[in-house]
């Protein structure tokens, strides 16, 4: 085993300016209550602890003292439940935090949380969404909530009170100053697409005050660029970049990190079950932080714990984490990454997760604030030469060296633009006032997917054609299907009950069950008795589009580089093969399939029905699950 490299990161300090705030804090207070309109995207980039979250309710703080007149609403969205939790929590201080620096003022800041927890009131989501943003000064949101609401989902049904009422998207965001798009790095280039729809939306739309906020202390500068070069007609010189620096003179601002010592280490991370036990009989109050690439490793490592009679906390996929950690020992994964504030953590054991920005979040559990930490980070022999060769105790130029050795996130861009333009297709569909649907068809242009204007066309022709009513009938049922998947942020909904080996009741993604887990089945539940030694590769039955058709695809065909081609076409192949069943003049199956064809070019596994019962072996009477 080659020998550790070490790692010693003084503690730092972020500045405070004359009214007790940070200097991008007084920037992005003084941006939002710019009337001028100029800058409509503003990315906030701030290292953990900087205080970027505390930053999105100043603006409602300041509103009475500078007399504007202007005092704004915000919309947070936020990509976890979790995150959405403490949030809540901490606004509250926040505002007393912000009195105790002005006495004199009395403030209220009125917060309300919508996610997929959250009861439907009377008058569906649709009014539920509009209600919240109009009566309240924040309102915290998953990413999906926002989404569905804007794709029309939730007047699909017709919802005949909510279409009365509240037709469109329009009503909340005329009232909106700010929306927030927190850890907007954590995002696959599908749902970066649906945010760059919303953006392009908004400006065409025309709501002078909407403002949109990146936040992230690992910003993608890629995804600025496409904003910048989708926008550059529509709103030029719109997006502003607002930077946390730490402060060069210690004792001058406020404590954004305390000392941290890594020690990177080629020791498997799962032997160190002995350090477990001394640092719970050293008998202190800090806590001890495990962050495993996977959910296995960590169910694993967590049984190997109990078994040695320690107790352990347990955050992954199939563990819900709360907002308070009371267990000293915690055992994780890539579930605390965003936000979660554990504190006290002085013992770390981690793996560096998949990319970059994993392992920087990673980093940021530890030493937050005034907190001392020591961390281990378990790599393979190459990782650790490479590491070796970095030769540097300052923590932001040791984090852009190995941004050099672990790779970022990529982010397709022909992905990003493809999934803004079904996505506002989405949207164009499904909105009922006449100006606002002008306006949405703009954006569709701007965005490049004006071939999509023909789809409903297309589908019309096959909806008169004659022939066999069934076929017709689930032909346009699945592109009703396939439209709305569209709706959701991060695609359909894959996930199913599950049953853990603990008892635990809870819902995971199926083809992951199906590939991980041993399982047998009770009603819709998924009952686990054992993990896989070796992921299995399924067969993945897809619903076709006619009724008893299906698409067949293999596990390593659908993994393969060249997979995301072949998946297309063959998804190409059988829609020629449907229109080819239909009852259709040659002339009209030709337009249909260059219409449609264009449609799907957008396609990946997460935006289509698979046939469950090929798959486990289980009998439904619903068979397909979006996955």
């Amino acid at each position: 085993m080659s020998e550790d490299v070490v790692f010693e990161f003084e503690s730092e300090e972020i500045g405070i300016g004359e009214e007790g705030l940070s200097p991008f804090q007084q920037e992005f207070i003084n941006e939002i209550q710019d009337h001028s309109g100029q800058h409509k995207f503003i990315f906030m980039d701030a290292p953990t602890g900087a205080g970027k979250t505390y930053s999105f309710t100043l603006p409602i703080l300041v509103a009475d003292i500078r007399s504007t007149g202007f005092k704004p609403h915000i919309l947070i969205s936020e990509p976890t439940r979790e995150i959405i939790r403490e949030l809540k929590r901490d606004i509250p201080r926040y505002v007393e935090k912000y009195k105790e620096t002005y006495p004199s003022e009395k403030k209220n800041v009125s917060v309300t949380t919508i996610t997929g927890e959250t009861p439907v009131t009377e008058g569906g989501r649709q009014l539920q969404i509009y209600s919240a943003v109009l009566n309240n000064d924040v309102v915290i949101m998953t990413p999906d909530i926002l989404s569905l609401y804007i794709a029309g989902n939730y007047v699909w049904g017709n919802n005949e009170y909510a279409l009365r009422k509240s037709t469109n998207f329009q009503d909340p965001l005329s009232l909106l100053s700010v929306i927030v798009f927190d850890e907007y790095h954590t995002y696959d280039p599908e749902s970066l697409g649906k945010i760059l729809s919303i953006a392009t939306i908004a400006v065409k739309a025309k709501f002078p005050m909407l403002r949109f906020v990146f936040s992230s202390a690992t910003p993608s500068e890629k995804f600025k660029k496409i904003l910048e070069d989708v926008t550059k007609d529509i709103a030029p010189d719109s997006i502003k970049s607002i930077t946390a620096t730490p402060s060069k003179e210690k004792g001058k601002g406020r404590k954004l990190r305390g000392h941290m010592k890594l020690v990177v280490t080629t020791k498997d991370i799962s032997s160190t079950i002995d350090e477990v036990q001394a640092f719970l009989e050293a008998r202190g109050n800090g806590k001890m932080l495990y962050i495993f690439n996977s959910i296995l490793e960590s169910e694993r490592f967590g049984d190997l714990l109990i078994k040695n009679d320690i107790t352990p906390r347990i955050v992954n996929g199939f563990h819900d984490s709360q907002v308070d950690f009371n267990e000293r020992i915690i055992v994780a994964t890539s579930a605390v990454e965003l936000g979660v504030n554990i504190g006290n953590v002085e013992l770390g054991h981690i793996e560096p997760g998949y990319y970059f920005e994993n392992l920087s979040q990673r980093l940021g559990r530890f030493s937050r604030q005034d907190q001392d930490s020591t961390v281990y980070l378990h790599v393979g022999e190459e990782w650790l030469n490479e590491f070796r060769s970095i030769k540097t105790n300052n923590y932001y130029d040791f984090l852009k060296k190995v941004s050099e050795i672990v790779q970022a996130k990529h982010i397709q861009e022909t992905a990003v633009r493809n999934n803004a333009r079904v996505f506002t297709y989405c949207v164009y569909k499904n909105t009922h006032r006449e100006g606002l649907r002008d306006h949405i068809m703009e954006s569709l242009l701007v965005l490049g997917g004006g071939k999509l204007l023909d789809v409903d066309r297309a589908l019309h022709v096959v909806e008169k054609c004659d022939g066999d009513y069934g076929d017709k009938t689930h032909f346009l049922r699945w592109w009703h299907d396939y439209f709305r998947a569209y709706g959701y942020f991060r695609g359909a909904i894959s996930n199913v009950k599950v049953r853990l080996p603990k008892g635990i009741q809870t819902e995971y993604d199926y083809v992951w069950i199906l590939r991980h887990a041993e399982f047998t089945t009770e009603g819709d539940t998924f009952v686990i008795n054992n993990w896989r030694e070796i992921p299995k590769k399924p067969l993945l039955k897809y619903t076709g589009f006619l009724s008893g058709d299906s698409v067949l695809f293999e596990w390593d065909e659908i993994q393969k580089n060249d997979g995301n081609r072949k998946f297309r076409d063959r998804w190409y192949s059988a829609l020629k093969k449907a229109l080819g069943d239909l009852d259709l003049s040659d002339e009209q199956r030709d337009e249909c399939y260059t219409i449609l064809k264009e449609a799907l070019y957008t396609i990946h596994q997460g935006l289509l029905p698979v046939d469950k019962s090929i798959s486990s072996g289980v009998d439904r009477n619903e068979l397909n699950i979006f996955i």
